[in-house]
């Protein structure tokens, strides 16, 4: 099975849930609130100040790159390098809650 990278929005969300409930046959009784405490704690303790914001703004408001980068007057690449970076650490951390 390929790894993608999924944004979560109110179109997807339940669905995400739901496989992730699955994949884990139901060891966990609320995966929603399970994943959810766990990318915020994850977030809040490992990333930057700058880095939450471009989390917050990305992820959790579903904002493009190109919006981000007009409304904080950088350039878009700049914008897109720093929410690579966001990926890929809380990417990293994953493995060691969820498996």
């Amino acid at each position: 099975m390929r790894n993608t990278l999924v944004n979560f929005n109110d179109e997807n969300k339940d669905y995400l849930y739901y496989e992730f409930y699955k994949r884990n046959q139901g060891k966990t009784h609320n995966p929603k609130n399970s994943m959810l405490k766990f990318i915020a704690k994850t977030a809040e303790i490992t990333l930057t100040e700058k880095q939450k914001m471009y989390f917050n703004e990305f992820f959790i408001n579903g904002k493009t790159v190109n919006q981000i980068a007009l409304e904080i007057g950088r350039d878009k690449s700049t914008v897109s390098r720093q929410i690579t970076r966001v990926k890929q650490k809380l990417k990293s951390l994953t493995p060691l809650y969820f498996n």
